[in-house]
Parts: C-alpha cells; structure tokens; sequence
C-alpha cells in the first residue's frame, strides 16, 4: 500500500510540475487542467489547490481562484499560508480592502509579519481612503488621478473601473466612460451605453 501512494504522489507531482511549467509560460488554461488531474489523483495535497487558484486569478476568475484558496486553507500544512495569501490576493484584485485584512489577520497569527502583498495591501488602502473622500467632495477629477494610481499597483480592479467610469460621467467624458462600461455588461452603469 505504501508503494502505491508513493507511486500515486509521484504521478501527481509529475503533473503539477507540467501544470507549473504550463503557468510560467503563461498558459493559464492548460496549466488549470494540470493542476485539476493532479487534485483528481491527490486531493489532499493544498499547494495543487494554491496552484490552480494562482491560475484563476491570473485570469481574474475570482470566484474560482477563492474557492481554491479556501480549499488549501481548509487542508492546511504546509499550503495553509500560501491559501491565505491567494485568498488576500483575490480580495485585493477586486479592490475588497476589508476581506483582505481578514487574510492578513490569519497570515500574522501564523507568526509572518511581512509577506508578498502587504505594501500593495497598505498603498490599496491609502488610495481607496483617497477616492472616497475625493467622491464625497466631488473633485471627480482627483479621483481619477487615484484610479490611475490604484490601476498601476493591479489594472484590473472591476470596482475601480467601474468608480473610473462613473468619475468620467461627471466630468463629461461619457466617451471614456463607454469604453469601461463594455468591459461589464450588465452592471452598474451599462445603462449609459
């Protein structure tokens, strides 16, 4: 039986290792179906999990790259950090400040003070103090300033972009504005199209 496993492990890190070479050369899609025969022969090892989410959220596949995440998360050692910082990770790229912090909390309590992510978390922060209160008095044109800013740091924040085209409205630019809102069809603002 010990044989078998060990055979069984080998096939599914053989597998990954291809779905890990497939992610490199950005091939996103054939690198998810590695990764998802590696978790059919082993579902029990996280970083297959960590993997695919990385995947998804490459591909702004939110929900899936969460769903993954939480997964590692769930089995935990040795992946449960690096599910908690794909799950941070997806929550930043939505722009969802208050559920990464949720991320950090976990990933400090294992005793990791600083991580890949955290200076993005806190500029994200600052910038989306900076929005709400350039939208509250209306200085639209400031705000876009900051989406720009925020883009620079992950340039494709749904919430953002959204905001972005919503501040383009404002100050008379409903051509720009159209050219975001046919990225989201059927969301808030598709009504200006």
């Amino acid at each position: 039986k010990k044989q078998q496993e060990r055979a069984l492990l080998k096939e599914s890190e053989d597998i990954n290792d291809c779905g890990n070479s497939k992610f490199k050369s950005k091939l996103y899609e054939e690198a998810i179906k590695y990764y998802s025969d590696a978790i059919k022969l082993n579902p029990k090892i996280a970083k297959y999990y960590v993997n695919r989410s990385g995947c998804y959220l490459a591909m702004r596949n939110f929900k899936n790259a969460l769903q993954d995440a939480l997964e590692a998360i769930k089995i935990g050692h040795p992946s449960k950090y690096d599910g908690n910082v794909c799950a941070f990770e997806v929550f930043i790229a939505q722009g969802d400040i208050k559920e990464a912090q949720k991320y950090i909390k976990n990933i400090k309590a294992m005793g990791i003070e600083n991580f890949s992510g955290l200076s993005k978390f806190k500029e994200f922060e600052q910038l989306k103090t900076k929005i709400e209160n350039s939208k509250k008095q209306k200085k639209f044109d400031e705000c876009l300033k900051y989406f720009d800013a925020a883009c620079k740091i992950d340039v494709s924040f749904k919430k953002y972009d959204l905001w972005t085209a919503e501040c383009l409205v404002m100050t008379n630019k409903e051509s720009e504005s159209k050219l975001i809102i046919s990225k989201y069809p059927g969301d808030a603002f598709s009504f200006y199209l």
